[in-house]
């Protein structure tokens, strides 16, 4: 038995699609592990996990299980760069802005009638 261990290969597309998410301003992370997704992508302020797939190959069934008991949100499968540069768009379109969440947030305080000068603050939030 030998003490090393093989590097996990990557998917011949995973430069183009690393390339496409930098040049969209995205930050990207190559993940390595058993059923991990292939990268960790960072973009306006979100992280999403990213399957890298060449060709029509599917998911191992290692990824299909850790897919399964991941808890938050679910990897995208992406195949090329321009697929990257869509889900950046779709990402970008189903995104609400931490600021218009703190602006609707303090227009609902403002918005509550205050009845008396003892109540805790909290009350508003």
């Amino acid at each position: 038995m030998t003490a090393f261990r093989q590097a996990a290969k990557r998917d011949d597309a995973e430069p183009a699609v690393i390339e496409a998410f930098r040049a969209a301003g995205a930050s990207v992370v190559q993940l390595s592990g058993t059923g991990l997704p292939d990268l960790l992508v960072g973009h306006k302020g979100v992280t999403h996990l990213v399957e890298v797939k060449t060709g029509n190959k599917r998911l191992r069934q290692t990824q299909v299980d850790w897919i399964r008991d991941w808890r938050g949100e679910a990897p995208v499968t992406v195949r090329t760069a321009p697929q990257a540069r869509r889900w950046l768009r779709v990402w970008s379109d189903r995104r609400v802005s931490l600021g218009s969440v703190l602006r609707a947030s303090q227009d609902a305080t403002e918005a509550i009638p205050r009845t008396g000068q003892n109540e805790p603050e909290d009350t508003y939030l």
